[in-house]
């Protein structure tokens, strides 16, 4: 059987909207279900999610993806960068990390809904669920629907459109400490002493 639990997350992301770029902090509450009778794996998608909230969207910037000159600009800087499908707007954003969380946590923990508001949203929540017809959930190569802690991916295109650079900054969830596997320990390495009963 299914529990069903909720989360609360805060965390501050920059917006760049209409040429402008825009402290900006949000709130979400995620429902989910757990799908998993293992704590292991309860722990492991846990912290998944909030490794790519802290680590990953903290003090990034949210950019609409067709606005490269502004990307370029931001990258130069030295400035995380959150390209979107489309305007930096709570929906979208809420949208976005719905898709992504439930592709990190392989759905052992399945975010059925997402409430989030914003400073920016003068504080309006708004409500998403797995359930809704996104139509940008199915896009293929892009960072929601990658299952690393990655939040960019983004083509470089010259005037030919031909690509002349590809970045993706990628974390391996086995660099950190968060595989499905458990690594096991070497018995030469654990430093255990183990007597052996010898007969007389």
């Amino acid at each position: 059987m299914s529990a069903k639990v909720s989360r609360d997350f805060v965390f501050n992301t920059a917006v760049h909207f209409e040429g402008i770029f825009i402290i900006n902090s949000y709130e979400i509450n995620l429902t989910m279900l757990v799908n998993t009778e293992d704590n292991r794996e309860q722990n492991i998608a846990l912290e998944r999610i909030k490794y790519l909230i802290n680590e990953c969207l903290e003090n990034s910037i949210f950019v609409n993806a067709k606005e490269t000159k502004t990307i370029d600009l931001y990258l130069k800087a030295g400035l995380k960068v959150c390209p979107l499908p489309d305007d930096p707007f709570d929906q979208i954003v809420g949208a976005v990390l719905l898709q992504k969380f439930n592709v990190i946590t392989e759905q052992k923990l399945y975010v059925t809904e997402i409430d989030i508001k914003s400073a920016i949203c003068d504080d309006v929540k708004f409500y998403l669920s797995a359930d809704d017809e996104i139509d940008f959930f199915q896009n293929e190569n892009v960072w929601w629907n990658d299952n690393s802690a990655s939040i960019f991916d983004y083509t470089k295109k010259s005037k030919k459109e031909k690509i002349v650079e590809l970045k993706k900054e990628v974390t391996d969830w086995n660099l950190i400490g968060l595989s499905w596997k458990e690594k096991r320990k070497s018995n030469k390495d654990n430093g255990e002493i183990v007597f052996i009963p010898v007969d007389k």
